[in-house]
């Protein structure tokens, strides 16, 4: 038995029903787990012409050696597949979860899962100390969320896992996300619809194993190390008395009245999330939440009864897109966009069939806040159930905003593309050169698992050195405008992101963000990843060793881009992003911009060069995969005739 690893991916053809297992270190060695082992899968099995719901799509969800160890911020997996939410084409991508299911699937006995085909009748994959079936769901299809986790309790015991979808997947929306717990998703992607087409209800876990680890004091003492650094004294966050956490609409007002405890994911002490209460919804936990309604700590509303309304307003839409499986951030910006066409007179509310402006959501306008303003409660109820259920004009809702927006016309595209940033993906954060080249060459949000960029743009003016000490980059290199150093930066982040994916590790935490988060700069830890994976399986890694494994995955994921159609064209943002400043979603202020297309198709030539990919086209050199140890790539390539000349 390898330590770290468990030893064995499962696999799970819903069509026939066979259920079978492979040698989790058939790929480990040159992969090690996570991102990694799971694009490589992809790669391998499914090709270009595969569709979102096709039941030849795969979903795969794969955990890391780290994962189910005591390793604060390891408790995370990685789910990969061909996705329906991207746009203009379905194109493999990618989205992680936190929480419990991950390690319990390790105990369980399997690193990961391997979902292919679909069921023609409801069904819910159990899984329990290294034996798996295929179940009944009939009972478990149309709850909620929450009720079909608690349903799988009262069948399968406290101590149970789950990943569940809710209506939004069962009925194809492609933004549906896959729950676990109630506030830990594989939220990016349209997976839950994915799950949906499979008649797949929920996967359930339930182990009482362990994770063998080859240096337990080792592991302790690095564990220890790594907590002290997110439990810094010296300058505490400001989120749950010291603990990391995102945005929280109404402020503390709002948090004073409605928060009962923090939430971490397993064994991590960070407990970034907070549990929430408020009066008549049900409870749940959340880290960023303000999107929704247009709020912010920083909106320009002081009275504590309002912000205590205005909190309420948002945690209500939040449990809504939970409980129903819907991605809070597309719903959001969906009446963002929806406000503008009303205001430019494009729709009104005869075409959504909603007796409610959208004005609502912008939480801070005074006839709201004053309550002159229509009843927000019945808006949202009304507006995430046409979503989910894909009633009325929430059929074409449920299609996305990009594919809605393109069916309409040009001028409801235009509004879609001032609004959001590239690949039918909302705009997480856009507000460097640096983080438009990550937007550019990825196929969704890159944010979600590339947080150090943000930490290190949006603070470049506290402290520009953290690019020096982290990627020994001048701190020119943090300035947004910064065209330079860009894509050595974007190279180095995305290299650092696929580590974390893979090993796996909390994008918050490793390794620069706990540093930026909450300082000091020393403690930043470049080689903290490399010491923990060490430490885990008793084979020694340097930073070095896991930048390698990170280029060979980047290649990878490379790969399947450019078999799935992608080349140097594709690897760009919207074109209004050419043309206004960069303000990102309200209330942040301009902070660069507009991007100048010269200037980034240099940075583009530049960033092709590092990675050792053809400038012309965009794909990896026979020579690159080649000195990477991919040369069962380069002959998939070959025989496709998609290697550069």
């Amino acid at each position: 038995m390898p330590y770290g690893w468990v030893g064995k991916i499962l696999r799970v053809d819903l069509t026939d029903g066979k259920i079978t297992t492979e040698d989790t270190l058939k790929y480990a060695e040159r992969f090690i787990g996570g991102w990694g082992i799971a694009a490589k899968i992809f790669f391998d099995e499914v090709g270009p012409e595969v569709k979102a719901f096709d039941p030849e799509n795969l979903l795969i969800f794969m955990t890391g050696p780290l994962t189910g160890t005591l390793i604060p911020g390891s408790g995370r997996t990685e789910l990969c597949g061909r996705s329906p939410q991207t746009h203009p084409k379905e194109v493999f991508t990618y989205s992680g979860c936190g929480g419990d299911w991950g390690p319990y699937l390790k105990y369980a006995g399997f690193d990961g899962v391997v979902i292919k085909g679909a069921s023609d009748t409801p069904v819910y994959l159990y899984i329990e100390d290294g034996e798996a079936e295929i179940l009944d769901a009939e009972d478990l299809w149309g709850l909620d969320t929450f009720s079909a986790q608690k349903k799988l309790e009262e069948i399968h015991g406290r101590k149970v896992k789950s990943l569940v979808i809710g209506p939004a997947g069962e009925n194809l929306c492609r933004f549906a996300i896959i729950l676990s717990d109630t506030g830990s998703a594989f939220g990016q992607g349209g997976f839950g619809a994915v799950m949906g087409s499979k008649n797949l209800k929920a996967i359930a876990v339930r182990g009482t194993g362990g994770v063998k680890v080859a240096d337990p004091s080792r592991v302790l003492e690095l564990s220890e190390y790594a907590s002290n650094l997110i439990y810094r004294k010296e300058k505490p966050t400001t989120a749950h008395d010291g603990m990391v956490s995102g945005f929280i609409p109404g402020g503390e007002s709002w948090k004073s009245k409605r928060q009962i405890r923090g939430v971490g994911c397993h064994a991590c002490p960070a407990n970034c999330r907070g549990y929430f209460r408020a009066p008549g919804l049900p409870g749940g936990s959340a880290m960023c939440f303000e999107w929704w309604c247009g709020t912010c700590t920083t909106a320009p509303i002081k009275d504590p009864k309002y912000l205590i309304k205005m909190g309420d307003a948002t945690w209500e839409a939040n449990i809504l897109t939970q409980t129903l499986g819907i991605n809070n951030l597309e719903a959001a910006m969906q009446l963002t966009w929806l406000l503008k066409c009303y205001r430019l007179g494009l729709l009104n509310e005869k075409d959504i069939g909603i007796p409610c402006p959208p004005e609502i959501y912008l939480l801070w306008d005074e006839e709201w806040v004053h309550g002159t303003a229509p009843d927000i409660h019945t808006f949202l109820d009304r507006f995430m159930r046409a979503i989910a259920y894909r009633q009325g004009f929430g059929d074409k809702l449920a299609e996305g905003t990009a594919r809605l927006a393109e069916s309409l016309g040009e001028e409801y595209w235009k509004v879609y593309t001032e609004l959001y940033q590239a690949h039918g993906m909302v705009s997480h954060q856009s507000f460097s050169v640096q983080a438009n080249l990550l937007w550019a060459l990825d196929s969704r949000d890159p944010y979600n698992s590339a947080h150090e960029s943000w930490f290190i743009e949006y603070f470049s003016k506290q402290m520009p050195e953290a690019v020096t000490l982290a990627y020994g980059l001048p701190k020119e290199a943090a300035d947004p405008n910064d065209y330079t150093h860009a894509p050595k930066l974007v190279v180095c982040v995305q290299d650092t992101q696929a580590i974390k994916n893979s090993l796996t590790l909390c994008d918050w935490l490793y390794p620069t963000g706990i540093a930026i988060i909450g300082y000091p700069l020393k403690s930043i830890d470049m080689d903290l990843p490399a010491k923990l994976l060490s430490a885990v399986t008793g084979k020694e890694f340097s930073r070095e060793d896991l930048e390698t494994v990170a280029a060979r995955i980047r290649h990878v994921l490379r790969a399947i881009q450019v078999i799935e159609g992608r080349t140097r064209k594709d690897d760009t943002v919207y074109p209004e992003k050419f043309e206004a400043p960069f303000s990102g979603m309200p209330p942040w202020k301009i902070m660069f911009g507009p991007l100048d297309k010269a200037k980034f198709e240099e940075v583009k030539d530049k960033y092709y060069e590092l990675r050792g990919w053809d400038k012309r086209t965009g794909w990896p050199t026979r020579e690159t995969l080649e000195k990477y140890d991919l040369k069962d790539v380069v002959e998939k390539l070959e025989k496709l005739g998609k290697l550069p000349d």
